[in-house]
């Protein structure tokens, strides 16, 4: 029972469900690295937002905090 099995694995169907296990796994180990990455371009290093920080959630912390605006004189 176990040869046929093994057997089967190898023709046309066998072939198909190995590119589509394969394929997953490609598919997974791009979801995590991308989500990774995503993950450090949106919150970043929340607990040290400095000014020169790219992280989307420290330009919008910065924005409603007040610290990221500057001041202009205008003279009449």
């Amino acid at each position: 029972m176990k040869k046929r099995s093994f057997l089967s694995l190898l023709g046309e169907s066998g072939q198909t469900a190995i590119e589509y296990i394969l394929l997953l796994a490609v598919a997974s180990v791009l979801a995590f690295k991308l989500g990774d990455i995503i993950k450090a371009r949106i919150i970043g290093d929340s607990e040290n937002c400095t000014p020169d920080s790219t992280s989307l959630y420290c330009q919008i912390i910065a924005v409603y905090s007040g610290t990221n605006f500057k001041r202009f004189v205008i003279k009449r």
